[in-house]
């Protein structure tokens, strides 16, 4: 409710429209375009390097994570976690709109 009088308010001072998304934008939004994809990616497609990263360990990954991306992260941070880390938000471009 806050954020919708926020919105409002926004878009009075402004004159521009703003509003919160519907669920559907929202769903739209987060799986790139309505494309089914296992994760998000800024262009819609999986990139990653042809090489792997060690003998041991598969390739890294350009604009998605891969299992050496989060087991390195895991690594760095001190972390037993492997290959469940999370990555930090940044790590990836943002996906396209």
């Amino acid at each position: 409710m806050e954020a919708e009088k926020y919105c409002k308010w926004l878009a009075d001072i402004s004159d521009l429209p703003f509003a919160l998304p519907t669920e559907a934008q929202w769903e739209y939004a987060a799986r790139s375009r309505g494309q089914f994809l296992m994760v998000a990616t800024d262009d819609g497609t999986y990139k990653a390097t042809r090489v792997p990263a060690s003998e041991h360990n598969g390739p890294r990954g350009i604009n998605i994570s891969t299992s050496w991306d989060r087991e390195a992260f895991a690594k760095e941070m001190g972390w037993r976690t492997a290959g469940l880390s999370p990555l930090p938000v940044d790590k990836f471009s943002v996906s396209a709109p």
